[in-house]
């Protein structure tokens, strides 16, 4: 009678022990995906902000290059300069006539 159940005693310990593997695996399972999760809302995160960084530093680049375009070189000079306007001579660059900014 005793050896019945020391085994039923082994029994419920393994199964208790198989239990808890079990609920660890399961523990450890969430805790990745949670990490997978977070690494990807952060990666997109970052992405998006690149992105808008790029878009900015476009528009930006965009609105110089309208800022000081052909017409705009010669008040330069002349301010510099201190000379009268409006200007004697005006030249332009040989990319000019074809109107590229």
């Amino acid at each position: 009678m005793t050896i019945i159940v020391i085994i039923i005693i082994i029994i419920i310990i393994i199964i208790i022990i198989i239990i808890i593997i079990i609920i660890i695996i399961i523990i450890i399972i969430i805790i990745i995906i949670i990490i997978i999760i977070i690494i990807t809302i952060i990666s997109s995160i970052i992405i998006s902000i690149i992105i808008i960084v790029v878009i900015i530093i476009m528009v930006m680049l965009a609105w110089l290059a309208c800022r000081f375009d052909s017409g705009s070189s010669w008040a330069g000079v002349l301010s510099r300069e201190g000379l009268a306007l409006p200007a004697d001579l005006y030249l332009e660059g040989s990319d000019q006539h074809r109107g590229q900014a």
